[in-house]
């Protein structure tokens, strides 16, 4: 039987690069949509798209072909020099969880209020709500930022503990 754990690794970073890399894009997005507001509902559809399409697969991708080289390599994840991978994957849990059930859930709330007619009453300015929901989503953005750049460090420093 060929070793399969070279390209399960292969594909396991190839979709970590394709995957996670948008996620340190999308913030120029948001700064370029905050600057430009009449492009901003487009700004945010292209990076809903993206993660809809790329990002949340992929992440799929990454769970599978990682569980499949857990299996097949000689990892003992109780040990010290495993437990960087368990952290990884525990921060990968949460980021993920966050990112589906909450962020992504904000992300296309913010693109319906956006993407409604003004009446012709209305006040200039965002939406009611839309300031407080772009807030929020800022911040969870910040958040799953900092959490993928961890699973990064943990997979590539591989630190003992």
């Amino acid at each position: 039987m060929p070793n399969l754990v070279p390209w399960l690794l292969l594909i396991h970073v190839l979709g970590a690069v394709v995957a996670f890399g948008p996620v340190y894009v999308y913030p120029l997005i948001g700064a370029m949509g905050a600057k430009e507001p009449m492009h901003a509902n487009f700004g945010t559809r292209v990076s809903a798209a993206i993660s809809d399409r790329f990002t949340i697969p992929l992440a799929v991708l990454q769970a599978v072909t990682g569980v499949l080289l857990i299996a097949l390599a000689p990892w003992n994840l109780t040990e010290p020099r495993g437990r960087w991978l368990i952290s990884g994957i525990i921060l990968y849990v949460i980021t993920f969880g966050y990112a589906t059930a909450i962020q992504r859930k904000k992300v296309h709330a913010i693109i319906e209020l956006t993407s409604k007619p003004r009446p012709a009453d209305a006040p200039p300015g965002p939406p009611p709500g839309a300031a407080e929901l772009i807030k929020s989503i800022r911040r969870g953005g910040m958040l799953i930022t900092v959490l993928i750049t961890l699973i990064i460090a943990l997979m590539v420093l591989k630190p003992t503990f």
